[in-house]
């Protein structure tokens, strides 16, 4: 089964079923469709080409956002849509999602910084 098949017909645009479930915020199947090889960072087709953090931003599914950057989503302040806005423009006050970025970085710069202290 192929998880990243996007998705077919006049509207489209593209979208694979983690864009779907995104939207939806079944982090059950994101889980299942991310432990298969989908691709977290797909685009979708067209002028816009967004990112199933896009989708879920967009529906305002804070679990999914979460889950989505728990995961290694790509967020940096530029992935922006054809209109050049980030995912959470979308989400207004889900501003969070940078801050648990950033405590995920935070806590895998510490526990790279305590591995290496340890070896010397």
């Amino acid at each position: 089964m192929d998880v990243n098949v996007p998705t077919w017909g006049p509207k489209s645009k593209g979208a694979t079923p983690l864009h779907l479930a995104a939207e939806g915020g079944h982090l059950s199947v994101m889980d299942e469709l991310l432990e298969r090889g989908a691709n977290i960072d797909a685009r979708t087709k067209g002028a816009c080409g967004w990112t199933p953090l896009h989708n879920a931003a967009k529906e305002r599914r804070r679990a999914a956002v979460k889950f989505l950057v728990e995961n290694g989503a790509f967020l940096p302040p530029d992935i922006n849509d054809c209109r050049f806005n980030p995912p959470l423009h979308y989400c207004p006050g889900l501003d969070w999602a940078y801050e648990e970025l950033e405590r995920l970085q935070q806590e895998s710069l510490s526990s790279g910084e305590t591995s290496s202290s340890s070896e010397g």
